[in-house]
């Protein structure tokens, strides 16, 4: 591997339109003409010299490529481009850790009993150890019977290093009464973990599962792993950008047909990455890693051995399970580039859930925009709850990981399982689902943002404290006080995501007319829906009568919100007793 190197400066600031200051890694000012500042702010990622040289030429910062090459030569000098050195990144220590399967069920005991046939299939084939919880939020008694009998089966067809266990409606209610019998934790063991909706399924899981290392999978997955056929050896860290393919499909037997399926440890494959360091895979890796295209944060990961990696995702065939079309069109890299090649290709994406969606390599990315159906989670350091009602609970868990901890890391898997679910492959009814409503997980998303992160100085724990603080104080508000406060911010959220949108695919040269003209229709609806004041209504709440009503629930739920991620270090800490009689 070529010398490579990374830009070491916190801030760049303008002085004078002939004089900039930029700040190094030890906290010095260093003058830079103006030149030199565009190399310095041009130069990202881990490259190499020429590397950083070819990006500047590309981007025309300098009339003369000697003036490029200068630049460089003072930014090396001062040391503002500092090479790295990968003989420090420390390897990892071997160690085989328990994973426990947590897979959440509501009213599905057929497709849970498939689930699980493939998940014992999955241990049995590579002799691995693992804890399989299954929690049942079914509100039928007859799913429950049905579930609880195909937990049974599974249990007396896995292999002894397989220990399976169930927790329903009673067995959370006996966990529950198990918790101190102070009023506030009582009362946020009830808003977060009375099975049912999924988000409080899968808290239930979280403080049940008892290990280090956690694969959440979803009912109607099928642990069938799959990869492409040009997969690559190589470890790739990034910044934002999508980093995986995706082939778009109107039809779900078409999209599962002829996969190319492998043999893969699944769940070896997520205990190995997760809990790690960057630099630790970089090291590992050898030689054959790239960071060229990692944003700042990420280069800090890597050389100061900072990040960790919270999450692992697998890719997926079949029932992508997304809420709004309009949302492939924030997509960039390889998807967009499928969407801009042809109209066809484009009203399939749009009207159609079906996909293949795979990374080609290991990827590691500073982007932890995470979906649940095979999820990994380290638990061994501070997490927040999923909010217990509601979708996209997945979305706002990774968006408070992040909140409380800037550094966590997600890991793509060069592989994919089976999204074989209820939902027919038809054409998506809801066809302008972003424009024309908001749920109830966009107004906890205003309130994160809102509660912001916390100080720098703070650790994770009390960056967690200070989250569950502000929402408990939202949710306090009056409701005049509560719609002046959060409706503007959730309206304001939508608004920047569509500026965002526009201007990125302004940016792009080979927009088609069609994007286009489906990127206006969709900012119309919104425009059209926001003057209404049922707008502001989540969908979860449109049922209670009135405006006032609605955002009364809504603001009550921020608050209990709040008050379960206040009380959720605590609940953390007493579930250990239950969990080790449950697994005893």
């Amino acid at each position: 591997m070529s010398e490579l190197f990374y830009n070491s400066s916190s801030e760049c600031y303008k002085v004078s339109p002939s004089l900039y200051i930029a700040v190094d890694d030890a906290g010095n000012a260093v003058y830079l003409s103006p030149t030199e500042a565009a190399v310095l702010t041009n130069s990202t990622g881990v490259r190499t010299v020429a590397d950083y040289a070819r990006a500047s030429f590309a981007a025309r910062l300098t009339a003369e490529p000697e003036a490029t090459v200068d630049a460089l030569h003072v930014l090396l000098t001062y040391g503002l481009l500092k090479q790295v050195d990968a003989r420090t990144f420390p390897p990892a220590a071997a160690e085989e850790r328990e994973v426990s399967i947590v897979v959440t069920t509501a009213g599905r005991p057929l497709y849970l009993a498939r689930c699980l046939v493939s998940i014992v299939a999955q241990c049995a084939q590579f002799g691995r150890k693992a804890r399989l919880l299954i929690v049942d939020g079914s509100s039928r008694e007859a799913d429950r019977v049905c579930t609880q009998a195909a937990v049974r089966r599974c249990g007396a067809t896995s292999p002894r290093e397989v220990q399976v266990r169930y927790v329903g409606v009673h067995e959370a209610a006996r966990f529950r009464r198990s918790l101190s019998n102070d009023l506030l934790v009582q009362r946020a063991a009830t808003v977060g973990l009375t099975p049912g909706e999924i988000g409080s399924n899968r808290n239930i899981g979280l403080l049940l599962a008892g290990t280090p290392t956690i694969v959440m999978v979803d009912d109607d997955i099928v642990i069938r792993p799959w990869k492409l056929a040009d997969d690559s050896p190589f470890v790739e860290f990034i910044g934002h950008r999508e980093c995986r393919r995706w082939e778009f499909f109107n039809d779900r037997a078409e999209a599962l047909r002829d996969l190319p399926y492998c043999d893969i440890d699944v769940f070896g494959a997520h205990e190995k990455v997760i809990g790690r360091r960057a630099s630790s895979l970089a090291a590992d890796a050898g030689t054959r890693w790239s960071a060229s295209n990692a944003c700042q944060d990420m280069v800090k990961c890597l050389v100061s051995g900072t990040g960790v990696i919270r999450f692992s995702l697998t890719g997926l065939a079949g029932d992508t399970a997304r809420y709004c079309p309009q949302g492939l069109l924030h997509l960039d890299g390889q998807p967009r580039r499928a969407l801009f090649s042809s109209e066809e290709t484009f009203e399939m994406a749009l009207r159609y859930r079906e996909v293949r969606r795979v990374a080609s390599r290991l990827t590691i990315a500073h982007d932890p925009t995470v979906a649940t159906y095979c999820l990994g989670v380290d638990a061994s350091r501070p997490l927040p709850p999923f909010i217990p009602r509601g979708r996209n609970e997945d979305g706002v868990f990774a968006l408070m990981v992040s909140t409380i901890d800037a550094l966590s890391l997600i890991a793509h898997l060069p592989f994919g399982v089976v999204h074989d679910s209820e939902r027919g492959s038809g054409a998506m009814a809801e066809q302008f689902a972003l424009a024309d409503q908001v749920r109830l997980s966009d107004y906890v998303i205003a309130g994160v943002r809102l509660s912001g992160a916390g100080g720098v100085f703070e650790t994770t724990t009390e960056r967690l404290a200070r989250l569950g603080r502000g929402l408990s104080a939202i949710g306090e508000l009056s409701n005049d006080g509560f719609r002046r406060c959060l409706s503007p911010a959730v309206l304001g959220l939508r608004a920047e995501s569509l500026t965002g949108l526009d201007s990125a695919l302004r940016s792009e040269a080979s927009c088609p007319a069609y994007v286009a003209a489906e990127f206006d229709r969709y900012r119309s609806r919104f425009l059209e829906s926001a003057r209404k004041g049922s707008w502001l209504v989540p969908l979860e709440f449109k049922d209670t009568g009135s405006l006032h009503r609605a955002l009364s629930a809504t603001r009550e739920y921020i608050g209990d919100v709040g008050h379960l991620i206040e009380h959720w270090p605590t609940l953390t800490e007493e579930a250990v007793a239950f969990a080790e009689e449950l697994w005893d």
